[in-house]
């Protein structure tokens, strides 16, 4: 739930508040930290993207502009694209440091699949990229056959 004051509160921090901006904060610092931790799953990282978040937040307060959006929305936008930038910029050491290439086209392999990795976490971000939680799918084929109801329709007519 929004803050009573917030629109008096991202005006004061607009005008150069800083106390106004640690009010957002501290009203909004543990959302944004739970939806980045969601996504990253470790706590140093989620810590770091959250305060990343709030410096941009602060660093473009200008630009905020109220007949847009509400304030929490954009602070989850700036979660959103902060939690791709850095699976975007991540390097994949955890295990391929670890992994013995006996033959020259294990390495091939094994960077193929650390970008397969990284493209299907990105994906599942894309995916969960609603701050209220709503997960949108867009429906894999569009053809009347591709519906199950379509298929129960088709067995009962073929046995009759």
């Amino acid at each position: 739930m929004p803050l009573a004051n917030e629109r008096q509160l991202v005006l004061q921090a607009q005008a150069g508040n800083s106390e106004a901006f640690g009010q957002l904060y501290d009203a909004y610092m543990e959302r944004i930290y739970r939806f980045v931790y969601f996504r990253v799953e470790d706590q140093q990282t989620a810590e770091d993207i959250t305060s990343q978040v709030f410096l941009k937040a602060w660093n473009n307060l200008d630009r905020f502009q109220f007949s847009r959006t509400p304030y929490l929305a954009w602070l989850y936008t700036i979660a959103h694209n902060a939690v791709i930038d850095h699976y975007r910029t991540r390097k994949v050491s955890t295990a391929l440091d670890d992994v013995r290439l006996s033959q020259p086209d294990h390495a091939e392999a094994v960077t193929l699949l650390a970008e397969m990795y990284q493209d299907y976490r990105l994906e599942l971000i894309r995916l969960r990229g609603h701050a209220d939680g709503r997960l949108e799918f867009e429906p894999y084929d569009h053809s009347p056959m591709a519906d199950p109801a379509n298929l129960v329709e088709r067995r009962d007519r073929s046995a009759a």
